[in-house]
């Protein structure tokens, strides 16, 4: 979307500047020596409380990153800050992600953190996202290593303020200031697309599992213009979902993300949804890690459950249409604990952290979200306008 340098560069362009103004004759002010070390809009040293109620200092921009889940590595790499990282999950949760080989695989065969492994990256800086379990964090501050373990995202906003933690701590303000404000004007022109209509009862299915209030794929649901029919039963988190609630809601759009199976059989194919075939498939990378791609999931819902919005939109302001395509089949809610216990849940099997798995590599130089992603917004700022333009 939008080209970001990474802070090595944006060093040495300052200092180029710097050299230049010199060799013209040009005065460059120069202050007294502090304490303070500012880097792209952030100020060293920087303390913060994380989820675990622990003070993290951070002395100096780290030159050297481990992100530990898929979610943590996406907002390296959206922020604009892929160089910094020396170690992340190498799988398929990660192979959608440009450029990330020559970098050390922190994770076990079956999910788990290789505490070994992170503490020989020797990294600065440990992002540990919600996923990760909390006695995983503390062996590694044993080892002496300084880890942020960041709270639950239970919603769109809880992700934006992540993104903006991530750049402060890496001293990438300024691209993850740009990344939320995309971010935040993509969910906008959605919301207003969407506002005043009729809202499908939504069911979101994943390995018999669904989601309930206080998960950020809930939010995405409503923010598309949909309506949680887990939530509305009274279902909180991530909880197995039963017959009777399918039978009751009767939902007319079934969702689930792409590495998991449609549901089939009863109650499902009775449903409203199956009936009419309003079944969406949506990439796993994106709707289950809490990291800015998920508004490419808002986006593919919004469009599904309001077609007509996005139709009225590209005919009435462009002659020619856009197309988008499909989300491929390939991973599992951002959330799930590294081994799915109730004290974190890891992203590859459930919920807050689904796993990341893609359908190609994107070098992430903005919220990496690529042509699909360029296209839905471009239909939701014309529906958007088309909207203006009749009130």
């Amino acid at each position: 979307m939008f080209a970001r340098t990474d802070n090595t560069m944006r060093r040495l362009s300052a200092m180029a500047l710097a050299a230049v103004l010199v060799i013209a004759g040009v005065a460059v002010p120069v202050t007294a020596a502090t304490s303070d070390v500012q880097s792209d809009g952030c100020e060293f040293p920087h303390s913060t409380t994380d989820a675990t109620g622990t003070e993290v200092r951070v002395d100096e921009v780290p030159d050297r990153v481990v992100a530990l889940q898929p979610s943590d590595a996406q907002t390296m790499w959206e922020i604009g800050a892929r160089d910094q990282v020396v170690g992340l999950p190498q799988n398929a949760n990660t192979a959608y992600l440009n450029d990330t080989g020559n970098r050390t695989d922190v994770t076990n065969d079956d999910g788990t953190t290789d505490v070994e492994a992170v503490v020989g990256a020797n990294p600065d800086l440990v992002l540990a996202a919600n996923a990760t379990r909390s006695d995983t964090v503390q062996q590694l501050r044993n080892t002496g290593l300084t880890v942020y373990h960041f709270p639950l995202a239970t919603d769109l906003d809880d992700i934006a303020n992540n993104t903006e933690t991530v750049g402060r701590l890496t001293g990438n303000c300024e691209g993850a200031t740009d990344t939320v404000a995309e971010m935040d004007e993509r969910v906008e022109a959605v919301r207003e697309v969407v506002s005043d209509r009729d809202r499908p009862r939504v069911l979101y299915y994943f390995y018999q599992y669904t989601t309930g209030n206080e998960t950020h794929i809930h939010d995405l649901i409503e923010t598309a213009g949909g309506q949680n029919v887990a939530a509305d039963a009274g279902l909180s988190g991530y909880q197995p979902i039963n017959a009777e609630v399918v039978a009751d809601s009767d939902p007319q759009w079934l969702v689930y993300p792409s590495d998991a199976s449609q549901p089939t059989g009863a109650p499902y194919n009775e449903t409203t949804a199956v009936q009419r075939e309003q079944v969406l498939s949506v990439d796993a990378n994106y709707v289950s890690q809490p990291a800015p791609r998920v508004v490419l999931a808002l986006e593919a819902m919004a469009e599904a459950f309001h077609p007509a919005a996005f139709e009225t939109a590209t005919a009435s302001e462009t002659p020619e249409t856009v197309t988008t395509t499909e989300p491929t089949e390939s991973a599992t809610p951002d959330t799930v604990t590294e081994s799915v216990t109730p004290d974190t849940v890891t992203e590859s099997a459930t919920p807050d952290v689904v796993t990341e798995r893609g359908t190609g590599t994107t070098d992430g130089s903005g919220p990496g979200f690529g042509l699909v992603g360029t296209a839905l917004a471009l239909v939701a700022t014309l529906a958007l306008g088309v909207r203006r333009k009749g009130s």
